[in-house]
């Protein structure tokens, strides 16, 4: 047991030497608009997804998520660390992503028919909240 304990601290302490930046809020202060034709066709009832993808690789799982019920448009989002699915790949993992923002009606992040959304680019700037604009305009 003493041999355990032993090993159980000395991670501890290699593993407070992470960098402090990881601790400090990283992502994006998002708007979501709609166009003038998802105004009229995308659904009002169901979720906005807004979710952050690494824009240099193959990977689509996303590094950070937000789902929230459709309200009033345009809508304020924030995206940061915080959202990340796996605490090891969040948006200070990345520097070049793809921020998508997706109006479904079952909420489920996977593509469906009638789903509206709208796509930009941006850079992970570390330790900042930049404001971004995603326009809703493509039908699914």
């Amino acid at each position: 047991k003493e041999d355990m304990l032993a090993l159980g601290e000395a991670s501890n302490e290699s593993g407070a030497t992470l960098p402090e930046s990881s601790q400090v809020n990283t992502g994006f202060t998002i708007k979501v608009e709609l166009s003038e034709e998802a105004k009229l066709k995308a659904p009002k009832e169901g979720f906005l997804i807004v979710f952050a993808q690494d824009a240099l690789s193959e990977n689509r799982m996303p590094a950070a998520v937000v789902k929230m019920p459709i309200g009033a448009m345009p809508a304020v989002v924030v995206l940061g660390n915080e959202n990340a699915m796996m605490p090891q790949y969040n948006l200070s993992s990345l520097s070049d992503i793809t921020i998508t923002a997706r109006l479904s009606q079952d909420g489920d992040v996977s593509i469906s028919s009638g789903e509206w959304q709208g796509s930009t680019s941006a850079q992970v700037k570390q330790g900042q909240m930049p404001e971004l604009t995603v326009i809703i305009n493509k039908e699914l």
